[in-house]
């Protein structure tokens, strides 16, 4: 019997955002190990304008409760075995994250139809706050994890701060049910070469501006720095809007400090530039409070490029990243991480060591290849508990015991 692997998502490329990028992702990883791809996502006018990005079948659905028709569609069919990837964001699926009905996706596929699903899980649910619009959200997420919990054959967490929380708070509903696959490298994956490189040192920071990265401190500690290493330059890239106040504050800072040609804020650069430009400096910076960890795509992208990494050390360090041997972890405030960057720039050793032990830890948890055998350890492990669990029925009725 052929197998068919159905990844659910909300979004799919052309549409940019992460849900849309690592469901892309997903496909290209596993397409060649099953004998047949669907990909089930939200219909959108991005896509209905030009030729959509899927290497598989595409399936699109306008609402959830034609979604829940089309899945019974594909499941109805009996003569291939089916496994569901369910790629779930709350927030991506309802206004506030409130999304109980797609929550309750795969127990209505195991109890209708018998179906094995997958539940990769981005984000679990809002952190309690009494704030009214974030305590009643945070109060149907956990519902909503439960029945998740409930549903699915197994679930899938990036890091490792979610694995300890499913299998010991949330252990009644993910008892023996949770993995810990990183989300893997999305961005920074096109090939460079020496000549591809700008022919001046520079450090880079790649992200976003969310609340809790010390981009701020980063500048601050750059224009610091400036006076001891003054051939260096900070290259800022990401996706953020360049009319935001933090943006607007920081190019104001530079100019006040006349490093207008030292910091290089480009913001939004294609793969054919992030790569080559990630791998080309002597260190990246990954500013994020809540550390290094696997959920982080960018982290991936900075151990790829196989140049030194500095960190805040936060509460969501994943245990692989070790002071010292793959990551530098620097307090985050501006004096700190100026100390950081006189010191890389001064002890090449240090740098070449950080260096190697980035590139191997890609290689160990990172890379494609260990990700997608990971991936398929268990999608295979679902299979085959599916199978047993037919050849049971199948002796059951006879009277017999597998």
């Amino acid at each position: 019997m052929q197998t068919r692997l159905v990844i659910v998502t909300r979004y799919f490329p052309p549409i940019e955002n992460g849900l849309a990028h690592h469901s892309a992702y997903l496909e290209d990883l596993l397409k060649e190990s099953y004998d047949e791809v669907v990909i089930v996502c939200q219909t959108n006018e991005k896509r209905t304008r030009a030729a959509h990005h899927a290497k598989s079948k595409l399936v699109e659905f306008q609402s959830l409760w034609e979604l829940f028709g089309i899945l019974n569609t594909i499941c109805r069919e009996s003569t291939k075995r089916h496994v569901i990837v369910f790629q779930y964001v709350p927030h991506m699926w309802g206004r506030s994250g409130v999304a109980v009905l797609p929550s309750m996706l795969p127990l209505w596929v195991r109890l209708r139809h018998r179906t094995s699903v997958v539940s990769f899980l981005h984000e679990l649910k809002y952190d309690w706050s009494l704030h009214p619009k974030r305590l009643l959200p945070g109060l149907v997420h956990r519902v909503q994890l439960s029945l998740i919990g409930v549903g699915s054959n197994q679930v899938i967490v990036t890091n490792d701060l979610r694995y300890r929380a499913l299998t010991r708070r949330w252990r009644w509903f993910f008892a023996n049910k949770v993995s810990r696959i990183p989300a893997g490298c999305i961005s920074g994956r096109s090939r460079h070469t020496v000549s591809d490189r700008p022919n001046y040192p520079y450090i880079t920071w790649f992200g976003t501006l969310s609340d809790d990265q010390k981009l701020e401190e980063l500048v601050s500690a750059f224009c610091s720095a400036s006076k001891d290493v003054p051939d260096l330059r900070l290259v800022i890239m990401g996706a953020f809007d360049w009319q935001a106040h933090r943006i607007r504050d920081i190019q104001s800072n530079i100019a006040k400090w006349k490093l207008g040609n030292r910091v290089l804020i480009r913001g939004f650069v294609d793969e054919e530039e992030l790569g080559p430009t990630l791998a080309g400096s002597f260190a990246n910076f990954h500013m994020a409070g809540s550390g290094p960890s696997g959920r982080r795509t960018v982290v991936a992208a900075y151990l790829k490029s196989g140049r030194a990494l500095v960190a805040v050390d936060g509460h969501e360090t994943d245990p692989e990243f070790i002071h010292g041997k793959n990551v530098y972890f620097v307090e985050p405030d501006a004096s700190a991480i100026r100390d950081v960057i006189i010191r890389l720039w001064r002890d090449p050793n240090l740098r070449n060591k950080l260096a190697s032990g980035s590139r191997r830890l890609y290689d160990q948890m990172y890379s494609d290849e260990t990700i997608r055998h990971k991936l398929l350890r268990v999608l295979a492990g679902i299979a085959q508990s599916r199978t047993l669990d037919s050849e049971q029925e199948r002796l059951n009725v006879r009277g017999e015991t597998l």
